[in-house]
């Protein structure tokens, strides 16, 4: 029986997804977000409300939203900043948002980390365990720093976020402030490309929110196994 979380990528073993070579496929495999000599990486859009991302608000509130699964690649010493110790902080996790959160085990470099609840709870349960990262503790608690965001989706799916000539990708950096990449090919033996967000956290989770709301539609009509 399927599921009662649709997923919004059709799912694959973590094994897989997380393959030696990874690594050094997320550092060059891109599709460009934006024409070069625009800005940095040729991130042409001002950064206007970064300078004070802990001031504005997660778009989705916990409970709102469609059903979804998403999936996130992480490096190994961040999956164990949200387990925990002895899994504490998953648990912990689990049971504030009531999520289906999961970080399987891996042989690889990485992991994926896996969450199923409503568009609102997915993004609450990000702000929460994105700052605690290892690899972005140091930085305090005011969300004033970058984070980088890579999550995993269909290859057929990938097209709907970049747009012809890449005008969704410009609409939503220019919605959210986010910077976006996609992956121009798909994860070693996968057929799931990743889609990066970078900036600072809340911009980049409403980004995420965005993607996932205009995909919707596709995802339901193409995707989503339901319950028979």
């Amino acid at each position: 029986m399927a599921s009662d979380i649709p997923s919004f990528d059709i799912p694959i073993n973590p094994s897989i997804a997380l393959a030696p070579g990874v690594d050094g496929y997320r550092s060059t495999r891109w599709d460009q977000s934006a024409p070069p000599g625009t800005g940095e990486n040729g991130q042409g859009t001002k950064r206007g409300l970064d300078g004070a991302g802990g001031d504005i608000d997660l778009k989705r509130q916990r409970g709102q939203g469609h059903n979804l699964e998403l999936r996130v690649l992480l490096g190994n010493r961040n999956a164990g900043s949200i387990i925990g110790r002895g899994g504490t902080n998953l648990s912990r996790l689990r049971q504030e948002y009531k999520a289906q959160i999961q970080v399987p085990e891996s042989n690889g470099p990485e992991r994926v980390l896996s969450i199923g609840s409503n568009l609102g709870t997915v993004c609450e349960v990000l702000l929460d365990v994105f700052p605690k990262m290892e690899e972005y503790c140091s930085n305090g608690t005011d969300l004033n720093f970058d984070i980088d965001l890579r999550m995993l989706m269909h290859q057929n799916l990938a097209g709907g976020v970049i747009g012809k000539g890449g005008c969704k990708i410009k609409e939503l950096r220019a919605q959210t402030t986010a910077n976006i990449k996609v992956y121009s090919v798909c994860a070693p033996q996968s057929t799931d490309r990743v889609v990066q967000l970078t900036g600072r956290p809340k911009p980049v989770i409403n980004c995420l929110g965005n993607i996932m709301e205009m995909l919707e539609g596709d995802i339901v009509s193409r995707y989503i196994i339901r319950e028979k």
